[in-house]
């Protein structure tokens, strides 16, 4: 009996592609390193594809951060794009996300790609199943669906005809049960509108994780092959950590083994691309502390590219914090740390600092409650809870005591 043929796809998703992302440090030529880091994600996929025999690249949806890209953007994505596509010339389906397209539908930024002719691209185009089928192989038909509100996806996939091949969904939408930073979706399309699928593969969502037929979401843990139970939904998660809402995360791109109709297989793998972190300091950290606590990051998780230092503390302490011995220590961390490793990586690239003000609270006597007003006035302006913007502190001493003058001889006259 002949073998069944295998299909292998490369997916990933939601790149969210900016030349002015946070942090971003620019050329004398304009264009920032956080653009140069999504640039080299979709290469890196391209090159994987090409040593893992894969013969397919799908990409699900947000390949720009901004519904209408600055022409930079949107020049280097397209020109990446064509250059990789002239070196190897995969079928490529690219799914237009909530990101790519306008807030009323219609066209996607990402209809670029096959308005330009880029060669064997395919853009999911309307509602009939002509429309949507986009890719053929493994024993299923690919049906993908360009974003719009899961109202108007959910009529798309119930005016379906019934297939004579198995189907995969490909989707940039939310699905109800899918888990987002300790939010669960209660109102998307539900898993009995996707039931009749083999799977279905979405973008939006930037945590990957697998909602089985049954109910319930699961993380995906690790990097490695990854069980899909049948008819189950796969969100694939953003490709790289775009900011410090993705610390910890993983992030990367799928290898999926489609073959006589199922899913076979599926591998997790990582693009590499930034890492973030933050560190809690108390207010009476030493920039050693703060390189320690970095090195040790490093060590256990590999090369960082940007750094949060976050502290709560009165405000005379914050004020008190050389920041520029804090960012120097953290980068010679780094530094030394991707030499002993022998790591050939971006050091340490951006530092940004989040302090907290909080109110000091100091232990007085007990005071009768005549001298307990004025003293209360006092403690406030010396807390630090006021903004002196500049101000002299015994100014505004004086000036809420002679309020609390005018209120208190107020209070006598009636």
């Amino acid at each position: 009996m002949a073998r069944k043929k295998r299909l292998r796809i490369a997916a990933f998703s939601d790149l969210h592609a900016d030349n002015a992302h946070p942090l971003s440090v620019f050329s004398e030529w304009g264009v920032s390193d956080r653009l140069g880091d999504s640039l080299a994600a979709v290469a890196t996929v391209w090159a994987r594809a090409a040593d893992e025999g894969a013969d397919a690249i799908l990409f699900l949806g947000d390949l720009f951060h901004r519904r209408r890209p600055d022409p930079t953007t949107l020049s280097l994505v397209a020109r990446s794009f064509a250059s990789l596509q002239g070196g190897h010339a995969f079928p490529l389906v690219l799914v237009p996300g909530n990101h790519d397209t306008g807030a009323a539908g219609g066209d996607s930024t990402v209809d670029v790609f096959t308005a330009l002719g880029l060669e064997n691209a395919r853009v999911p185009q309307d509602t009939e199943e002509r429309g949507a089928l986009v890719l053929k192989g493994g024993g299923v038909d690919f049906l993908g669906y360009r974003y719009e509100r899961p109202p108007e996806t959910i009529g798309r996939l119930e005016s379906l005809p019934a297939g004579k091949r198995p189907r995969v969904l490909l989707l940039h939408n939310d699905v109800t049960g899918v888990v987002d930073h300790g939010w669960t979706c209660p109102d998307g399309i539900s898993r009995r509108h996707l039931a009749d699928a083999v799977a279905t593969l979405c973008g939006h969502y930037h945590t990957p994780q697998v909602l089985p037929r049954e109910g319930g979401a699961l993380p995906v843990l690790s990097y490695g092959k990854v069980d899909i139970p049948p008819g189950a939904v796969l969100y694939l998660g953003a490709a790289t950590q775009l900011n410090f809402g993705d610390e910890g995360g993983l992030r990367g791109m799928w290898l999926l083994d489609f073959e006589g109709g199922d899913l076979e297989r599926a591998e997790f793998m990582p693009l590499g691309g930034p890492r973030f972190l933050t560190v809690d300091i108390d207010p009476t950290a030493t920039p050693h502390d703060l390189a320690v606590r970095v090195g040790e990051d490093i060590v256990d998780n590999g090369p960082l590219t940007f750094l949060k230092v976050r502290c709560r503390a009165p405000r005379h302490l914050l004020d008190a914090i050389d920041r520029d011995a804090f960012e120097r220590e953290a980068r010679l961390t780094s530094l030394r740390e991707l030499k002993e490793r022998a790591l050939d990586d971006d050091a340490l690239r951006g530092i940004t600092w989040e302090l907290e003000p909080v109110h000091e609270h100091t232990a007085r006597a007990p005071l009768d409650a005549k001298a307990g007003l004025r003293q209360l006035v006092e403690a406030y302006v010396e807390s630090g809870a006021v903004d002196l913007d500049g101000l002299d502190e015994e100014d505004v001493l004086d000036a809420g005591l002679r309020i609390l003058d005018e209120v208190e001889g107020k209070g006598e006259a009636t």
